[in-house]
């Protein structure tokens, strides 16, 4: 039974709006305020961390070896540094992160990598910072003698616990470390190693000078001397060194550490066994210290100037050849600019560089592949299903078909209009892939696609021959996996396991790439063809390959399901639907089970905004349900889209057939848990919108042929208030004959 509707406004935005809904949820709080590592607010608050580090790391040793009171600039300075790491904490948690030179901006992934390394850390540090604040200030306010040397060993407590908080260097190093590598070029990265190593040695000598102060102040003496109690005297006038002004006490004693560390000499000698030894110890680290530190610049020196010779030279060369050739300047310039810009960029290691590897053995190289590429790969539902099925076409694949391509900026992949023989795979950096009218059917202007990390491109060439419809080039310095067509065929032909499967998804996509054309679908690109979902592409397949499929995955996860459910019987009667083609099942790319169930519905609408609905189903002549749904069913096996909807037209709806004209297809997802699987279905739901022009004449069903009840007319106009804001579907004549 069937009727012309009026539609609500919000039934075509209904699923989109509801999927930006659910997306919304999944999203924390605080996704909005996640800021890039390269912004400026995030290298402000490191320049800031860095300068507020080199206070603590200076400060800190100097007030414990000189006893400062916990007051004054040091009261404010210290506490003003524990707040600043307080908020730091919550700071690194809106932080983005660089994985494998990608931008990692979602919140879940910033918490796990927080929490796995830095977090723990960094609370312990600002904890033992604000509880030696704590026993500083508890200690400062006691005037009790009694408590007196208490309060004493508690302010020692509380100044030895400030010493953790140098510990967050470390930290702070690797992030700008992280943070120069990613945004800065290689001369400024080794600018600033070279400040780096020259600061460390700054610091170690400055905390020399604090413990050699702190020695001679505090140390065992044997002797009854210590070297603090000496004194300076000319023309009889003696003053002793105590009673000197910290400042020239702190010269002194790094005049003495910096003498250490490069082995120079001073008038001042140690006067008891502990400074002696303390000597000792410093004599030897300056000895071999100090000449690996002069060493290690060297090497970085000749290094840099070796790298920076060779580009000159290059350089150089190129010009010559320009001027050689007569090219016009301005051509020149830009030459000149490029290649200078490529000598300074870095490009990430490919296998071809790393003369070792030629060192492994077959199959630990082998191993190190799959462990390379694996991530990938499995993404992809096809060869997550063959590596689970067959690890040994994986093997393969990797060993002859795969390899990592290093890219500059402006480099391109591939040129519209060209031949492809690869797929790619986009596994680091930046790429636009460029659309022009000229080369693309059904642009009418220039399109500009970036792609994400992980981005399949041109898998039309797996399986057919494929000619370029657009441009993909780098914008950055990038890493694309290349998948070359020829190997892959070669190893899917020579794996009878997986060959079938193959063939036969190779099959199903070609016919989607044939017949991707409008009203029903838009032309197929580089990107991405049309209903090659792999869950929809299943359904196509012959009952022998969907059965293959649906019992390997059981094989392999049916324990998941019987750890859910906690029944046998659920897996049973799960296997026995796949065994006899009643059901679909397959795993997507991150191992997840899903049953598919493919469905097409028309949206058909007419001249004045009415829309054609399906109001219940007849069998025998009686009315078993009562829905308000568009007309729609099932696909069967081996159909594609278009195929669907001409079955459809033609049984059903036959006698509309004649008066239908198709606009378009659009395609949407819902996933659902289902009740007597335990397994999560996946509805793949073809919406085919098109219109109507013309008459035709419609059967009435009497209601001595159709016993209605009240309650099926209660649900019929409560399905259509619900969708369609109360049209009246139903009306009886005086003679007790009816129509719907």
């Amino acid at each position: 039974a069937s009727v012309m509707c009026s539609p609500s406004r919000s039934g075509v935005t209904h699923q989109a709006s509801m999927a930006g809904n659910e997306a919304s949820k999944a999203l924390p709080g605080w996704q909005g305020r996640l800021r890039d590592p390269g912004s400026s607010f995030h290298i402000a608050i490191a320049l800031t961390g860095l300068a507020i580090l080199l206070h603590d790391l200076t400060v800190i040793p100097y007030s414990l070896a000189w006893q400062l009171e916990f007051a004054g600039y040091l009261k404010v300075s210290t506490c003003l540094s524990a707040s600043y790491w307080t908020l730091d904490i919550v700071s690194n948690c809106f932080k983005g992160y660089f994985s494998d030179g990608d931008l990692v901006m979602e919140s879940r992934a910033i918490m796990r990598k927080y929490m796995a390394t830095w977090l723990l850390p960094d609370v312990c540090m600002v904890s033992c910072d604000w509880v030696g604040i704590i026993l500083e200030l508890v200690s400062a306010g006691s005037v009790e003698s009694a408590r007196s040397l208490k309060m004493l060993r508690l302010a020692r407590l509380g100044r030895l616990l400030r010493i953790a908080g140098m510990m967050r260097m470390l930290r702070v190093a690797h992030s700008l470390q992280e943070l120069f590598t990613e945004l800065t070029s290689e001369n400024v990265r080794f600018g600033f190693s070279i400040c780096g190593l020259a600061g460390s040695a700054l610091w170690f000598t400055h905390l020399i000078a604090c413990s050699w102060f702190a020695v001679g102040r505090f140390s065992y003496s044997d002797t009854g001397f210590r070297w603090v109690e000496g004194s300076l005297g000319q023309d009889g006038v003696m003053v002793e060194f105590e009673s000197m002004d910290d400042i020239y006490q702190y010269l002194t004693a790094y005049h003495w550490s910096l003498a250490q560390v490069s082995l120079g000499a001073i008038e001042i000698n140690c006067q008891n066994a502990s400074e002696r030894t303390f000597n000792i110890v410093c004599l030897i680290v300056g000895l071999f210290g100090g000449s690996a530190l002069i060493s290690l610049l060297s090497a970085s020196m000749v290094e840099f100037q070796a790298k920076q010779r060779e580009k000159t030279d290059k350089l150089h060369t190129l010009r010559r050849y320009l001027s050689a050739n007569h090219v016009e300047p301005r051509l020149a310039a830009r030459v000149v600019r490029q290649i200078s810009d490529r000598l300074r960029a870095t490009l990430p290691l490919t296998e071809d560089a790393v003369p070792a590897l030629e060192m492994l053995s077959t199959a630990l190289r082998s191993d190190l592949r799959v462990g390379i590429y694996k991530p990938y790969l499995l993404p992809h539902p096809l060869l997550n299903f063959l590596y689970h099925f067959d690890m040994s076409f994986i093997y393969r694949l990797c060993h002859e078909a795969l390899e990592m391509t290093s890219l500059r900026a402006e480099d391109s992949v591939f040129t519209a209009g060209s031949l492809s023989n690869a797929a790619y795979v986009m596994a680091r950096g930046r790429l636009n892939y460029k659309q022009d009218p000229e080369s693309a059917p059904g642009t009418r202007s220039r399109r500009l696609m970036p792609l994400e990390r992980g981005t399949w491109i041109c898998e039309s060439s797996l399986w057919c021959h494929w000619i370029h419809v657009g441009t993909l080039e780098a914008v950055s310095v990038s890493l694309v996996l290349t998948m070359k067509a020829s190997s892959f065929a070669a190893a899917v032909l020579s794996n009878p396991n997986v060959q079938q499967v193959a063939i036969e998804y190779g099959r199903q996509y070609h016919k989607r790439v044939i017949s991707a054309k409008p009203p029903f679908t838009p032309w197929p690109s580089d990107l991405q063809v049309p209903f090659t979902d792999f869950g929809d592409m299943v359904c196509s397949m012959p009952v022998s390959i969907n059965r293959l499929i649906g019992v390997s995955v059981l094989e392999r996860h049916g324990g998941s399901i019987i750890k859910m459910s906690g029944q046998k019987s659920v897996r049973e009667k799960l296997t026995n639907e796949v065994v006899h083609g009643k059901c679909t099942l397959i795993m997507d790319g991150v191992s997840r089970i899903f049953r598919i169930v493919s469905v097409i519905v028309l949206r058909l609408e007419r001249e004045d905004g009415q829309i054609f609905v399906q109001l219940g189903k007849l069998e025998d002549h009686v009315l078993k349900s009562a829905a308000c749904e568009l007309p729609g069913g099932k696909r069967e096996k081996e159909e594609l889209v278009e195929d669907s909807l001409l079955r459809l037209l033609t049984t059903k709806l036959s006698p509309l057939k004649d008066c239908v004209q198709v606009e378009r297809l659009e395609t949407g997802v819902e996933e659902k848990m289902s009740r007597e699987y335990n397994v999560r279905t996946r509805y793949l739901r073809s919406v085919c919108l098109a219109t109507f022009s013309g008459s035709f004449d419609a059967p009435i069903c009497t209601r001595a042929l159709l016993p209605v009840q009240s309650s099926d007319l209660r649900i019929f106009n409560e399905e259509l208030h619900h969708h369609h804001r109360g049209s009246i579907v139903a009306s009886f004549g005086s003679a007790g004959r009816g129509s719907w």
